[in-house]
């Protein structure tokens, strides 16, 4: 019973007995005033109890409420993370491409080589033979400054008719280690890049990998300047096609709070198997790229 009620209660009893008392001894005008203030003070009971009551209830329907949703949570929790097991599977069964990484580091490239390049944009005119074969490109860093940040690990995943059918991937040792805020992100260390090949040593391999393919890629621009700074030049092949999966997104996906990769890839059900791995990520952005173009068809 909580402190109003017991008040209450326990006035009302007094007055109860003093109304008697009064009553009893013919005082029956007091005796009836304290009749009324029993009255009166056994209503706010009833009113502080009824609230009581409510407030318990209130209580109850919150414990119930939060526990769905701790059910709810744990069931997505454990869907998204059966999705990511095999989506992790997939990428595992890809096969992989082999390659020597150059003794030599590939001449850096200029940003400038890539200003002209113009990401394309999807209709129901784009021919899907074309577009349907295509290699998704990803790669991590060590920040967001080419010309002052560097490469940690580089992926390339080839589709052919919308499925992936061969990957490239590798770590990459940056000259200087990277900090705690970056393998926080990507679960990379500086023991994993011990014995790794810098990544100007692994583009002209990657270069060999992607050929005259269509690139795909979420924020391509980023991953490009990143490229060329370290001797990918795409633009070898004058006739290539781009594609942003992220430009793209944002003119087809309406009513997303933002268009990071991995909320597009929730809002088409796309798992990824580790996100900010360079595989994983790449993997899901061809996938993407599928569910894009066929909300253009």
């Amino acid at each position: 019973m909580n402190n109003k009620k017991a008040f209450f209660a326990v006035t009302a009893v007094i007055f109860g007995v003093i109304s008697i008392i009064l009553l009893l001894t013919r005082h029956y005008i007091w005796g009836a005033l304290f009749v009324i203030l029993v009255a009166a003070f056994c209503k706010a009971y009833k009113n502080a109890k009824d609230d009581e009551e409510k407030e318990l209830e209130r209580a109850r329907q919150q414990i119930r409420y939060e526990a769905n949703q701790r059910r709810i949570a744990a069931e997505k929790q454990a869907k998204r993370d059966a999705s990511a097991k095999a989506a992790a599977e997939i990428l595992e069964q890809i096969p992989e491409f082999t390659f020597e990484p150059s003794l030599e580091l590939a001449p850096q490239g200029t940003l400038s080589t890539i200003a002209d390049i113009h990401f394309g944009n999807v209709t129901s005119k784009t021919p899907r033979s074309v577009i349907s074969n295509f290699v998704a490109l990803d790669v991590e860093t060590t920040g967001l400054k080419p010309a002052q940040d560097e490469i940690v690990e580089i992926a390339a995943i080839r589709f052919r008719s919308w499925e992936p059918v061969e990957k490239f991937t590798c770590l990459c040792k940056p000259k200087k280690p990277i900090g705690e805020r970056v393998s926080a992100i990507n679960h990379i260390t500086n023991d994993m890049l011990e014995n790794c090949p810098h990544a100007r040593q692994v583009t002209p391999a990657l270069a060999e990998f992607i050929g005259k393919d269509v690139i795909v890629g979420q924020n391509l621009s980023f991953d490009l300047n990143f490229l060329v700074k370290n001797g990918y030049n795409p633009t070898d092949y004058k006739g290539r096609r781009y594609f942003d999966t992220l430009d793209l997104a944002r003119r087809i996906v309406k009513g997303e709070d933002n268009y990071k990769l991995a909320t597009i890839c929730e809002h088409y059900g796309i798992a990824i198997a580790v996100a900010h791995r360079a595989a994983a990520d790449a993997l899901a952005t061809g996938q993407l790229f599928k569910s894009l173009a066929k909300e253009r068809e």
